[in-house]
């Protein structure tokens, strides 16, 4: 295992009585940066210890930024792009025929 993972641990112990719920006790983001991670656990009598490792899931990329609306009457300009295709126009005046 390499890289940032999440590390979920849930317990259930003679304190919990009938319909207790199963919820996360901890929660953090562990690194095996170098491979390796250890960690000591105390165990309780009668208890039963679950935890979780999952990938850590990617950072939310952040909204793009949008140029703002020019307001009404305010002067604005179309940059073209520098690899836009031109047409040209010739004048029909110009044009010459084969025949």
């Amino acid at each position: 295992m390499k890289g940032d993972y999440s590390y979920t641990k849930y317990s259930v112990d003679s304190t919990c009585s009938l319909n207790c719920e199963l919820v996360p006790i901890e929660e953090k983001i562990i690194s095996f940066s170098e491979g390796l991670y250890s960690e000591k656990i105390a165990l309780n009598p009668y208890s039963t210890q679950l935890i979780i490792l999952a990938p850590k899931p990617p950072e939310p990329e952040p909204p793009p930024v949008l140029a703002p609306v020019p307001a009404e009457g305010e002067k604005t300009e179309v940059i073209e792009a520098q690899n836009a295709t031109k047409q040209e126009v010739v004048p029909v005046g110009n044009m010459t025929s084969g025949q």
